[in-house]
């Protein structure tokens, strides 16, 4: 198989795309789609970030950082007093909240 038609370039293909018009994107490449800005806000293409594999916390089952930014993100005023109660350990505490809900409260994942 040629090296420009494997699951490597197609994977790197998909990830490029997903970058394009974002702090990761990737360098020299040109897009033959382009992302249409959705319909339901005000919300610019480029969201996706890369991640490393070691960024995946395996016993939370998700990005701590991405929690911690979109929790920042969607509720700040929330987030200033867990700051104000914890110190410098909010994050930490608020994962490990977390962890705890996940693994005692199983229906609370099914919605």
């Amino acid at each position: 198989m040629s090296p420009e038609i494997s699951e490597r370039a197609f994977e790197d293909a998909i990830e490029c795309g997903l970058l394009q018009d974002g702090p990761d994107a990737c360098v020299g490449f040109t897009a033959a789609a382009r992302e249409r800005p959705p319909s339901y806000g005000d919300a610019p293409p480029g969201g996706y970030r890369r991640r490393r594999p070691e960024d995946y916390d395996r016993g939370l089952c998700l990005l701590p950082r991405d929690v911690v930014d979109f929790v920042l993100a969607t509720q700040p005023r929330e987030w200033k007093r867990l700051v104000q109660h914890h110190g410098p350990a909010v994050r930490e505490q608020f994962l490990r909240r977390l962890e705890y809900i996940h693994t005692r409260f199983p229906h609370a994942r099914k919605g």
